[in-house]
């Protein structure tokens, strides 16, 4: 099975509603009750004017915002200084504010989760959210483990999904339509391989070149295709109708 199929739903959404209806239907397949996807599109950006689209219920997002609960609120504090997920639950929040926070939020279903932070070439910050509604327990960990590597790409591919979306929040900076690059007939042969899921090895094999000679050639596409990740590559050539799942 390519490593991309089960997502080709989010990959192929043609508007924002969709890619976020496809995004929260990814999630419940593994468990989770309510997403939340937010982003401040520029640094130094207010966090009151970040781009935010979540599933979760309409009163707690505005008792959240009139209270002022982004200021202590630590998973939004962990996706700025942090790369690597943050998984939560009631001892997550230390203090007496941030207690009284998680008090109110478990009363709307938001009882245990994690937070990916991502930080994108364009100075982007944010993170997505996938919430339970019930108590961490030893099935809530073990799931996490046997499924942190997908929920870290579902992550890399939302953000990349939905970045034109979120630079809409900021109209004074344009986001330039997408370019279709120029791809040599041998380009395309290891965009394809990308595509598959091959690895660096693997597609040195298929290719008849060292690893090196094959990380030149993904290394040209990630330039290309202007993106720093070979998930975006692919993300960017599905997208562009270049290739196909």
């Amino acid at each position: 099975m390519l490593y991309l199929e089960k997502y080709q739903s989010l990959i192929s959404a043609s508007t924002e509603a969709e890619a976020l209806q496809q995004l929260s239907n990814v999630a419940s397949q593994y468990g989770y009750d309510s997403i939340l996807l937010a982003a401040v599109p520029t640094p130094g950006q207010p966090l009151e004017t970040a781009y935010l689209r979540s599933t979760y219920d309409t009163a707690w997002r505005e008792t959240y915002d009139k209270r002022g609960f982004g200021a202590i609120d630590p998973t939004v504090s962990h996706c700025f200084s942090h790369s690597a997920p943050m998984v939560w639950s009631p001892d997550s929040f230390k203090t007496q504010d941030e207690r009284a926070l998680y008090e109110e939020a478990s009363g709307y279903g938001l009882k245990a989760g994690i937070t990916l932070p991502f930080h994108g070439p364009g100075g982007e910050v944010g993170m997505l959210t996938l919430v339970r509604d019930e108590l961490a327990n030893q099935g809530f960990y073990e799931s996490l483990r046997s499924s942190m590597s997908d929920l870290a790409l579902l992550r890399d591919l939302a953000f990349e999904v939905l970045r034109p979306h979120i630079h809409a929040q900021t109209p004074a900076k344009q986001q330039p339509e997408a370019i279709l690059p120029s791809l040599t007939s041998k380009e395309m042969e290891y965009l394809k391989w990308l595509t598959a899921g091959k690895t660096d090895w693997e597609i040195s094999r298929i290719m008849g070149v060292s690893v090196a000679g094959a990380r030149f050639h993904i290394a040209n596409l990630r330039r290309k295709f202007d993106v720093s990740r070979r998930t975006d590559v692919v993300v960017r050539a599905l997208q562009m109708g270049l290739v196909a799942l």
